[in-house]
């Protein structure tokens, strides 16, 4: 089996506001991957600024320590750079981070010598992590996901997998065309932070692009 051809794939965690927690748990433990995956993530985050709040003061997380632990200990508040970074270190691997618009990599730890690397799928407003993987038909238990730093094969691929929804125009656009509508009441918006705030109050997290 380890002779067949593997092939990059998107595997889809739910569009909701844990969405990067849940890639970074699907690809760094993905034997223990549950409904609880996030709420691990989030529980990780915080011990690691606990331990160290002087590393992690209010320069850092851009609010004081109390203020930046309640804020994440909110399932309905999203992660960001600060959240890869911090997942990084704890594992001790360079989470690549492609965005689809611009097929920008965004690598966290990669000034930090870890052999280990994984990759996500960023698409404006959403986390999907990225695995190589026999074929759509195969287990996900059968999924590689994590991969040497150095491995330019998987690079590539993941690269090349990322430009086929580049092409299709598959990612939000805040720039040329700035404006979300909600799936579930069809509210249209105009900022990525007016929508974040949209589905916080109602707990609304499926967001599609809007094209008069």
């Amino acid at each position: 089996m380890d002779e067949q051809p593997r092939y990059p794939l998107r595997r889809y965690v739910d569009s909701d506001n844990s969405c990067l927690f849940n890639s970074i748990a699907y690809l760094c433990d993905r034997s223990n991957f549950n409904e609880t995956s996030s709420l691990k993530m989030r529980q990780i985050i915080i011990d690691e600024i606990r331990q160290d709040p002087d590393k992690f003061n209010e320069i850092y997380l851009g609010r004081s320590n109390d203020e930046y632990i309640e804020y994440i200990l909110k399932p309905s508040n999203w992660g960001g750079a600060i959240e890869l970074q911090i997942l990084s270190e704890y594992f001790k691997t360079e989470i690549a981070s492609i965005d689809v618009k611009s097929l920008r990599i965004d690598c966290y730890g990669e000034t930090n010598n870890y052999t280990k690397r994984i990759y996500i799928l960023y698409n404006g407003i959403h986390y999907d992590p990225l695995v190589m993987s026999y074929g759509e038909e195969y287990p996900v238990e059968m999924d590689m996901t994590i991969f040497s730093f150095d491995d330019i094969d998987a690079y590539t691929k993941f690269m090349e997998y990322t430009k086929e929804f580049n092409q299709k125009n598959d990612y939000v656009d805040f720039i040329d065309k700035p404006t979300l509508k909600c799936s579930n009441c069809m509210d249209v918006f105009t900022t990525q932070n007016d929508a974040a705030i949209h589905a916080t109050n109602t707990g609304h997290w499926d967001f599609e692009e809007y094209k008069n």
